[in-house]
């Protein structure tokens, strides 16, 4: 986490407030060592996959209270239940969908987070484009991983 924090500090920087500190969980399975580990064996993240993270009920109830503001309909809808997660994000909050990322047949669309449902979709039908070597429903020069390596993030190294 350290080693890659200075891509993510412009970001964090502007929307430090709005940012809750999470578990240790991925910190002690060792995920941000240099280590490598052989394909054909189970690593680190697999043997963590869930994060389940307990939710602030302060946050979710301020959270309440805001959307009962908007939509006094909610005023007597009970929370059924309340659940966190961990988000995957890129340092400039833009997903990456790219198929050139040095390794050969695999496309890649990830950081969608706090987006992916709403572009889901497009997404979809872009990744499908990528795949099948048609012409893309959008420019993709924005969501080319190598945007990066000439970035106010610095470089980031192809897999």
């Amino acid at each position: 986490m350290i080693r890659k924090a200075r891509h993510f500090l412009p970001m964090f920087t502007k929307r430090w407030r709005s940012l809750l500190p999470g578990g240790l969980q991925a910190w002690r399975a060792g995920f941000e060592t240099m280590a490598t580990w052989d394909l054909d064996r189970e690593t680190p993240m697999e043997r963590v996959r869930i994060l389940d993270p307990r939710p602030s009920v302060a946050t979710v109830n301020q959270t309440l209270a805001n959307a009962r503001k908007l939509l006094p309909a909610l005023a007597t809808v009970p929370v059924q239940a309340r659940w966190a997660g961990y988000i995957d994000s890129t340092p400039d909050g833009v997903p990456v969908i790219d198929n050139d990322i040095g390794i050969a047949g695999l496309t890649l669309a990830a950081g969608l987070s706090g987006h992916g449902f709403g572009i889901g979709p497009g997404v979809g039908h872009l990744v499908a484009d990528l795949v099948l070597a048609r012409a893309p429903i959008t420019e993709t020069a924005q969501y080319q991983l190598a945007r990066f390596e000439h970035s106010q993030w610095g470089s980031v190294s192809k897999f």
